[in-house]
């Protein structure tokens, strides 16, 4: 799913998805777009759409859902991600999610913020973080994968790169079907 890249209009941005096994019930998602202006470091931005990606996999004997998605730079145009305004962005994400669990779910992303409360406020999704401690953009931990109670936190790693996002990586132990 590709959008304008704010930083280089002759790019796109976007979500993926990349697995060794087959991706079955691709859903792709746009939230909607708070069409925000604001300037950075002297020049104009505008706010580019952002969403999300979703499919289900067979794992270890279970069926798992994955999202990877991309949330809104509300920090770049000087608003908060809590503010009420975007409430019905967290709303209909959470929506979505819940539509996912209980079943095995792991949700990939960079988030935009550090509040994933923001995701459950509106139902009770029982998500567990594997990014907790560690900066992911600037001095912020705003990129995360969540995971659904039937996975085990293994091993975390951030890492440096080219991006000015960290790279997150989890390992995850996830129960066998019964």
């Amino acid at each position: 799913m590709l959008s304008e890249s704010m930083f280089d209009p002759a790019c796109g941005a976007g979500v993926a998805i990349a697995s060794r096994f087959p991706l079955d019930n691709v859903v792709r998602r746009l939230f909607e777009n708070p069409d925000l202006t604001g300037e950075l470091d002297g020049a104009p931005i505008r706010m580019f759409d952002k969403g999300y990606v979703s499919a289900v996999l067979g794992v270890a004997g279970r069926i798992v859902s994955f999202i990877s998605l991309h949330s809104f730079p509300f920090h770049l145009f000087g608003r908060d991600a809590e503010d009420p305004a975007f409430r019905h962005i967290w709303s209909a994400l959470s929506a979505d999610l819940a539509t996912l669990t209980p079943a095995p779910l792991i949700v990939c992303g960079d988030f935009n913020t550090s509040r994933r409360d923001l995701l459950s406020r509106d139902r009770k999704l029982r998500l567990s973080r594997a990014i907790t401690r560690q900066p992911t953009y600037q001095d912020q931990t705003i990129d995360d994968m969540l995971f659904s109670r039937h996975f085990e936190l293994v091993n975390v790693a951030v890492v440096d790169n080219f991006s000015d996002h960290r790279l997150c990586l989890a390992e995850v132990a996830v129960e066998r079907a019964r």
